[in-house]
């Protein structure tokens, strides 16, 4: 014999597959949006279906600002690629990103994204191949009005040196605190600068 589902079971799991056509959540409850959102987990497990996803997204995070997708972590560079028509949305109230690992060089596309992040203030981009020509992708060639970024996270970017991290991040108004790596050869420029 199975139990049978309650109202609100059959409720919840009626919202949650049809999320993608709700205007909004605002006054709902966060704790009911939570469950909703978690009933709708199965429908990111691949990304062949993004306009949904993005509306889903979009909803929780326009209701939810404070709450909702406020820090994220990609350990992949296969995971960044596959999320491209997402990352617009992903990132616009994001305030801790740690993209640490991702291998994603120069040219990758989120770096100039980021720059648009108003509320990020916390971003870790160790290990990722980068040059100085990254850093000019993610802070810009003149001090951003925008950005809120306070942390900065580029160790083991050995190419990166003290002339790029002056030239391009300490420009930033809030910019409190940046992790570098410096090689033992290179100890002495950078104690100098």
């Amino acid at each position: 014999s199975t139990t049978p589902f309650t109202l609100r079971e059959l409720s919840m799991q009626f919202v949650a597959q049809n999320a993608s056509s709700i205007d909004s959540l605002d006054g709902f409850p966060a704790e009911i949006a939570k469950e909703i959102f978690h009933r709708c987990v199965d429908k990111f497990k691949d990304f062949s279906n993004g306009p949904e996803q993005c509306n889903i997204l979009e909803l929780f995070i326009e209701s939810y600002p404070d709450e909702f997708l406020t820090s994220c972590t990609f350990s992949r560079l296969e995971t960044l690629s596959e999320l491209d028509n997402h990352m617009p949305i992903i990132l616009r109230r994001l305030q801790r990103l740690d993209i640490s690992g991702c291998k994603i060089g120069d040219a990758h596309d989120i770096l100039p994204l980021l720059r648009t992040c108003e509320r990020l203030v916390a971003l870790s981009i160790a290990d990722n191949n980068l040059t100085y020509k990254g850093l000019r992708s993610l802070c810009g060639t003149l001090p951003s009005q925008t950005m809120q970024l306070e942390y900065l996270d580029v160790s083991n970017n050995t190419s990166i040196s003290n002339v790029g991290i002056t030239k391009y991040v300490t420009k930033l108004i809030s910019i409190q605190r940046i992790l570098v790596s410096v090689s033992p050869n290179d100890l002495k420029e950078w104690n100098v600068n």
